[in-house]
């Protein structure tokens, strides 16, 4: 009930520091009731639930950005916007090694589509370079896309 409360309250906080508010609320109430004892140990185990609850929460939620440098730019696009749903920005690159005109496409992801991202890349063009690196926060026109297993 107390877990409502808050989730109605503050909808964008993330999950694991809901729970956190609400047992240090429970626990001040055992503390007044109970002794300290008691609720030391169960403080500690919350905050062990609370950081397994953030791992597995940022692991599903995550998103990396992908830097993709290739010649084949507008038809690497077609495939991810058709298949993936995602927008993409590309730039013109020019290569500091062999000094060649090529496009770097950005596009971000989550996870769970990194795997088709980097066969659709394979498939237009076996030689692009691609990187991939954590996202942190997100602002804008993105939306996460629901799991299916």
């Amino acid at each position: 009930m107390l877990g409502k409360f808050f989730f109605a309250r503050f909808h964008n906080w993330p999950l694991p520091r809901i729970f956190l508010i609400q047992d240090l609320v429970i626990y001040i109430l055992v503390w007044w009731v109970f002794d300290l004892k008691h609720v030391m140990y169960a403080l500690i185990m919350s905050f062990v639930r609370a950081k397994a609850l953030q791992t597995v929460y940022s692991f599903y939620s995550a998103s990396k950005q992908c830097i993709i440098i290739c010649e084949k730019a507008d038809e690497i696009n077609e495939v991810i916007t058709k298949e993936l749903g995602r927008g993409v920005t590309i730039l013109d690159a020019r290569g500091g090694y062999s000094n060649r005109t090529k496009k770097m496409v950005y596009v971000v992801v989550q996870n769970n589509e990194i795997v088709r991202l980097q066969e659709i890349v394979s498939s237009v063009e076996p030689n692009a370079f691609v990187t991939f690196s954590e996202i942190h926060t997100i602002f804008g026109n993105y939306k996460e896309h629901s799991y299916s297993f």
